[in-house]
């Protein structure tokens, strides 16, 4: 009678343990199915096996060489150095890779202690549970049909079999966790990141600019970067000469801005947010970016903001980008400056149109320009009279409204992009000469220089308004 008390308590107590590992279990996956993209799920899980199993630590690893661990608060300074991690893991996986050889099977669950089996057969590991007072070792191990393995371990348990089994139920589950995180971490670097350049983009931008207002870092400086002339370079070049710039300047300033946020605002503008970092070394990587792009001739336009403390990160990227507007405008203002005052720029062609109205006015106008060509309505066929330089005027051009939107795009402020280009609908400046009236509009240029256009015709007969003359006066 007594026997059979006791066989029923043994199958009892067996009975409450599977279903403690059972319970445990099913919480354990509930932790691991959670979506997270910084493993904070998998410690948690680990975590939860060491209290379940009263046990030293829990870990986890697999052949790609990703690891994660929990190590209870009793044991903090009982932590492997680099060199006897990397002894543990491999022997662990040897054990693993020729269990599985012999006995086949996904998932086997293994035991290692420091008998003296392992002493005579392993002296090297059996040293370091020695030195590290590891007393057992239970883990499950995984193999798949590429030989890929995962090791769940479970080290100085107290409850060694609960460890065992607890671990074959769950091991399948960290592997998956582990995928999905990963699965989760390169959707979001795909979701993130420009794809020409490499760096983030406008989407990282807008949620790292409510953190960067929450952690409130000291000496923090908002770097607003507008490549100059990409439009030059895309017409004169093609966009994959414009492509080869903006990629040679993102990883430029990636390379002088190491450990600092780089994104790409789109078109041909990038922001750099720098933490920790005091304005003078702000300033000086600044000059280091302009030198180095010195070697190509590019040029980007920067303006900067700088807080030592009580962040609003908007309102600095706003200043930011007004002192990078400034910096864009000097720099084709001083461009054309340059230009005017080489003897080359001074050099034009008057025509004499024989309309003394207009000869006169052209004379006059030379100190006063901004552009003055003779277009035909008919053939789109120009021929310059007075140009700065600057403009690099083919005169092979064969078509003016090639020339004229090449420089709408790239000289004229977008807020008059599309009232200029209506200029190039020659039937309706047609229209207009003929009723005696003088096309113009008034206008910007990016450097902040007013323009005025005006389209006159050259000729006295009412009926002939094809030629003409298109002049771009200062204002």
């Amino acid at each position: 009678m007594t026997i059979i008390v006791v066989y029923i308590m043994l199958i009892l107590s067996n009975e409450r343990k599977i279903n403690d590992v059972t319970t445990c279990a099913s919480d354990i996956r509930m932790i691991l199915l959670e979506t997270s993209d910084d493993q904070s799920n998998i410690v948690e899980a680990l975590k939860q096996i060491t209290l379940f199993t009263k046990a030293k630590s829990a870990v986890f690893f697999n052949t790609d060489g990703e690891d994660y661990n929990y190590l209870s608060p009793a044991n903090k300074n009982e932590v492997f150095t680099e060199q006897e991690k990397k002894l543990f893991m491999t022997e662990l996986f040897r054990y693993a890779a020729e269990f599985h050889n012999i006995n086949g099977g996904a998932v086997n669950i293994l035991r290692i202690r420091p008998n003296e089996h392992l002493m005579s057969t392993n002296k090297e590991l059996y040293s370091l549970l020695k030195n590290q007072n590891i007393s057992d070792i239970s883990f499950s191990a995984t193999i798949n049909n590429t030989n890929h393995i995962t090791i769940l371990a479970v080290i100085n348990s107290k409850q060694n079999s609960l460890a065992r089994m607890l671990a074959e139920k769950i091991s399948a589950c960290f592997s998956m966790a582990l995928y999905n995180t990963n699965y989760l971490n390169k959707t979001k670097l795909v979701a993130t990141t420009d794809s020409l350049t490499g760096t983030l983009n406008r989407v990282a931008y807008k949620s790292d600019l409510l953190l960067f207002d929450e952690e409130n870092a000291s000496d923090f400086s908002c770097i607003y970067i507008d490549v100059n002339e990409l439009h030059l370079i895309n017409n004169k070049y093609g966009h994959a000469a414009g492509d080869e710039m903006l990629v040679y300047i993102a990883n430029t300033l990636k390379e002088v801005f190491f450990g600092h946020k780089v994104y790409r605002m789109g078109g041909d503008e990038f922001l750099v947010f720098c933490k920790n970092t005091d304005q003078e070394t702000v300033k000086k990587s600044i000059d280091v970016l302009a030198k180095l792009l010195q070697p190509r001739n590019y040029h980007v336009a920067i303006g900067l903001s700088f807080r030592a403390k009580n962040l609003d990160t908007e309102s600095m990227v706003k200043e930011a980008e007004v002192r990078m507007y400034e910096a864009k405008a000097q720099y084709y203002q001083n461009k054309e400056q340059d230009s005017a005052s080489d003897t080359s720029s001074k050099e034009y062609i008057q025509v004499k149109t024989g309309i003394l109205e207009i000869d006169t006015m052209l004379s006059i106008m030379k100190e006063k320009y901004n552009g003055i060509y003779r277009v035909s309505l008919d053939t789109d066929h120009a021929r310059r009279i007075l140009m700065p330089a600057y403009l690099n005027y083919n005169e092979d051009e064969e078509h003016f409204s090639n020339l004229f939107s090449k420089y709408v795009s790239e000289s004229v402020s977008s807020d008059y992009h599309r009232a200029v280009m209506s200029f190039l609908n020659y039937s309706a400046i047609k229209h207009q000469l003929l009723e005696d009236k003088t096309p113009k509009i008034t206008y910007k240029k990016n450097n902040g220089e007013t323009v005025v256009l005006s389209v006159y015709k050259l000729c006295d007969y009412k009926t002939n308004v094809s030629d003409t003359l298109w002049v771009f006066a200062k204002e």
